[in-house]
């Protein structure tokens, strides 16, 4: 057996850590405490390194387990339709909201919706629109519904609710008719009415006149013109029927939203009414009152009208030969016109 002394210097510097690691386990003068502490030196690396297996493979999923999270994540998309649960129709517009949960949709014009959801199968929804009873369904059995079709139908029960009766009371206005206008139902007694006929006529534009008509109050629905005539001739007589707005104290925009005509039949004289109550006209302004001449055969001229020797100094008659022309104002002469309304007392 070799001796310290004999041994060279590498087999001494062995032989010391040897000797060391032995008398660190049987020193006679060694204590229990210091016994544990070198125990526990000397298994330190080992714990370490078994814990660094342990961690490491808990971070390691197995196939199947990664396949399950992929389906789970598939899922929690619900694809539908939501349905009036008595015509089966499509509920446009419904709301669907995830409870507990911030999270919903709506049905788009079709009654479809996709919902994405955060929570899990466990999780309910709760399905409502106005005009049904609000339903609430379990996440889990609308994916296993999914699965088995594609898509899932909800189903809405109509709520008919009964409404109380309401009594509605107003107060009956009190209406009066009012004419306005010059010479009114002078100079003759015969009165003829004619509905508006609707229609082209030979000519595109004819000789026009008329007056300004002054209402003392407004607003005030029109009702019909009136005008005065000598005589439709044997031809009769085709006129237009004007109601223009005035701008710089002349006619400006027709307000009757058609082009609207009157057939006198031959042999008409006294005061011709056009109904004009059908287009809902309210004035809040003057006006003017005009008539269009459109037949060649029975032209206008100074005696179609009924007209007046003495006539009131605020009339004001229109007259033009073409649309295409300005208008002008006479002051040589009256002519009857005017202009009845409904107003309110």
């Amino acid at each position: 057996m070799n001796t310290p002394a004999s041994m060279g210097t590498r087999e001494k510097l062995a032989h010391d850590r040897r000797s060391h690691m032995l008398i660190a386990f049987v020193s006679p003068y060694d204590t229990p405490a210091m016994t544990k502490l070198c125990l526990q030196r000397a298994l330190l690396p080992l714990v370490l390194f078994c814990t660094g297996l342990l961690s490491s493979s808990s971070k390691v999923l197995n196939p199947a387990q990664l396949k399950t999270e992929q389906v789970t994540h598939e899922a929690l998309t619900v694809k539908g339709i939501v349905l009036d649960e008595k015509t089966h129709l499509p509920v446009p517009y419904a709301n669907i909201a995830v409870l507990n949960n911030l999270t919903g949709t709506q049905t788009n014009a079709r009654g479809e919706f996709v919902l994405s959801l955060k929570a899990g199968p466990e999780a309910r929804i709760k399905v409502t629109s106005v005009g049904y009873i609000a339903k609430e369904y379990q996440v889990s059995a609308l994916l296993g519904a999914q699965r088995r079709s594609g898509y899932v139908k909800l189903f809405l029960k109509p709520d008919n609710v009964k409404l109380g009766t309401v009594e509605v009371k107003t107060k009956a206005g009190k209406w009066k008719t009012t004419k306005a206008g010059f010479n009114i139902d002078q100079g003759s007694v015969y009165h003829h009415t004619f509905e508006p006929v609707k229609g082209a006529v030979p000519k595109a534009s004819g000789q026009e006149i008329g007056n300004r008509i002054q209402l003392k109050k407004y607003p005030a629905d029109v009702q019909s013109i009136s005008f005065g005539l000598t005589g439709s001739g044997d031809f009769g007589l085709v006129a237009g029927v004007r109601l223009y707005s005035l701008k710089d104290n002349k006619p400006s925009k027709n307000l009757l939203p058609e082009n609207v005509q009157v057939q006198v039949p031959p042999h008409h004289t006294g005061w011709i009414t056009v109904k004009l109550d059908q287009y809902r006209i309210r004035l809040h302004e003057d006006v003017a009152v005009v008539i269009e001449w459109l037949n060649e055969e029975n032209k206008l001229t100074k005696n179609s009208l009924l007209t007046f020797a003495s006539f009131p100094k605020e009339q004001v008659i229109y007259y033009r030969n073409t649309a295409e022309e300005p208008w002008k104002v006479l002051r040589d002469r009256s002519i009857g016109m005017y202009l009845t309304v409904l107003q309110e007392k």
